[in-house]
C-alpha cells in the first residue's frame, strides 16, 4: 500500500469525520432494530404511510448522509490540496442536524406536522450550512478533476432535495402543495442525484487511492454524463407526471450504473491487492445490489413485478451503505496513519494501513453484512418476513462489530508507541 501518493498536511482533524461516522453507525443500528421488531408491520404498510417515510429517512438522513459528511469534511480539503475546515463551523452545523433531523422523524412518526415542518426547516438550514463549507473549498479549485465535479453536482442535488423535501414538510401543514409530483421529483433527486453521484464519485477517488494503479477509468465521464442526464430527466418527467419519462430515466441511470461498474472493474482486474483487502469486498458486492435495484425497479415500474420495499434496501442499504461501511474502514485506517505517523514521513519502512485496522476486522465485518443485506433483500422480495429479519439481525450484528472495531482501533492508536517497521 502506497500511502505516500494520498499523504498531505493540511487532512482534517481526526475528531471531525470519527464522530460523524461513529454517529452515523449508530443511527443505522437504531434503524436496523426499529425493522427487526416491527417488520411484519412495515411490510404491510403502503409506501406513502409516515411509519415507511420516517424509515427510509431514517436510512438516508441518519446514516448516509452523516457518514458521507464526515467523509467529505475529511476528503475534500485533501483533493482540493487546501486547509481542513475549521471544527467551529463544521460542530454548528453537526448539531443542528441531528437537532432537524430528531424533529424531521418524530413529525413523521407522531404524525406531528409542525414538528414535521420545524424539523425539515433547521435540517435545510443546516444542509445548507453543509454546502457553503464544502463550497468554500471547491470555489477555489483551479483545476477540476472528474470527482471533484462528481462531489460538488451531488452537495447541489443534496441542497435541492433538501429544498423539496422541506416544500412537501410544510404541505402537510395544509400548504397549497401538490404531494405526488413533488415526491416523485424528490426521489430522483435524492437517491440518484445527491446519494448516486457521491457515491460514484467518491468511489472513484477512494478506489484510485486504496487501490493504485497505472490502469485509469476510461468511461468515468460517460458515467457523469449519464448520470446526470437520468436525473434531469427525472425531474423533468416527475413534475409533468411522465410514466415513459421516468422509465427513460432509470435506463439512463442503469447506463451510469453500468459504466460506473465497468470502470471499478477494471481497477479491481489491474490490483492484486484487492484480494487481501475484505473492506473492498463491500463496495464491490455493493455494485451487484445496485444492478438488482436498477433492474427490479424497472419491473416494479412496469409492473411486471412490485419489489418496492426490496427495491429501496438494496440501493440504500446495499449499494450505497455498504459501499461506505467499506470506506468508512479504509478512511479510518489512513485517518489513523496520518495522525500517528505522518511526522516521521520518508524516514525508514512506513506501516501499511491493514496494520493499523487488520484485515480480520474487516473480514469479520464482510463476513455478516454482506450475507446480512442479502437475506434482507431476498426475504422482503419473496416476502418471507423471517428471512428478512433474520437478515437484519446479522446485518445488525455487522454494524456493531465494525463500531467495536473502529474504537479498539483508535484506542489503540492513539496511544503513543515506536514506529513499527513492518510492510
Amino acid at each position: 500500500m502506497r500511502v505516500g501518493q494520498i499523504h498531505t498536511d493540511r487532512t482534517a482533524r481526526l475528531v471531525v469525520p470519527v464522530v460523524f461516522f461513529l454517529t452515523g453507525l449508530g443511527l443505522l443500528a437504531i434503524g436496523l432494530a426499529v425493522v427487526f421488531t416491527s417488520g411484519s408491520t412495515i411490510v404491510e404498510l403502503p409506501p406513502s404511510s409516515w411509519p415507511v417515510v420516517a424509515l427510509v429517512h431514517g436510512f438516508t438522513l441518519g446514516f448516509l448522509t452523516l457518514v458521507m459528511m464526515g467523509a467529505l469534511y475529511q476528503l475534500t480539503p485533501v483533493l482540493t490540496n487546501q486547509p481542513p475546515i475549521s471544527p467551529r463551523w463544521i460542530w454548528p452545523q453537526g448539531i443542528g442536524y441531528l437537532a432537524g433531523l430528531a424533529g424531521f422523524i418524530g413529525g413523521l412518526v407522531r404524525a406531528r406536522p409542525l414538528w414535521l415542518a420545524a424539523g425539515g426547516s433547521l435540517l435545510l438550514l443546516s444542509i445548507l450550512g453543509f454546502a457553503v463549507l464544502i463550497a468554500s473549498r471547491l470555489v477555489r479549485q483551479k483545476i477540476w478533476t472528474i470527482p471533484l465535479l462528481f462531489i460538488a453536482t451531488a452537495v447541489a442535488y443534496l441542497v435541492l432535495t433538501a429544498c423539496m423535501g422541506s416544500w412537501l414538510a410544510w404541505g402537510y401543514l395544509g400548504l397549497p402543495v401538490t404531494p405526488l409530483k413533488p415526491l416523485w421529483v424528490h426521489f430522483s433527486v435524492g437517491l440518484g442525484g445527491w446519494l448516486g453521484f457521491l457515491l460514484m464519485g467518491v468511489s472513484y477517488r477512494l478506489w484510485l487511492m486504496f487501490l493504485p494503479s497505472r490502469k485509469q477509468p476510461q468511461w468515468w465521464q460517460w458515467t457523469y454524463g449519464l448520470q446526470q442526464s437520468a436525473v434531469i430527466t427525472g425531474i423533468v418527467s416527475g413534475f409533468m407526471g411522465w410514466r415513459a419519462g421516468f422509465i427513460g430515466a432509470w435506463l439512463l441511470a442503469m447506463g451510469a450504473w453500468g459504466t460506473w461498474a465497468w470502470d471499478i472493474l477494471g481497477l479491481v482486474r489491474a490490483n492484486r491487492l484487492f484480494r487481501h483487502e475484505p473492506a473492498l469486498w463491500l463496495p464491490a458486492v455493493g455494485g451487484l445490489f445496485a444492478g438488482f435495484a436498477w433492474i427490479g425497479g424497472l419491473m416494479t415500474w412496469l409492473n411486471v413485478v412490485q419489489w418496492w420495499r426490496a427495491i429501496l434496501v438494496a440501493y440504500v442499504v446495499g449499494w450505497v451503505g455498504l459501499s461506505f461501511l467499506g470506506f468508512v474502514q479504509k478512511i479510518i485506517a489512513f485517518l489513523l496513519w496520518l495522525h500517528r505517523y505522518s511526522h516521521v514521513h520518508g524516514q525508514g519502512k512506513m506501516p501499511r494501513l491493514t496494520d493499523i485496522f487488520p484485515p480480520r476486522w474487516s473480514f469479520v465485518v464482510a463476513a455478516s453484512t454482506i450475507p446480512g443485506v442479502t437475506l434482507w433483500v431476498v426475504g422482503w422480495t419473496i416476502s418471507a418476513v423471517d428471512v428478512a429479519r433474520t437478515g437484519v439481525a446479522v446485518l445488525g450484528l455487522g454494524v456493531i462489530i465494525l463500531t467495536v472495531a473502529i474504537l479498539v482501533a483508535l484506542v489503540r492508536k492513539l496511544k503513543p508507541r515506536p514506529l513499527s517497521t513492518s510492510g
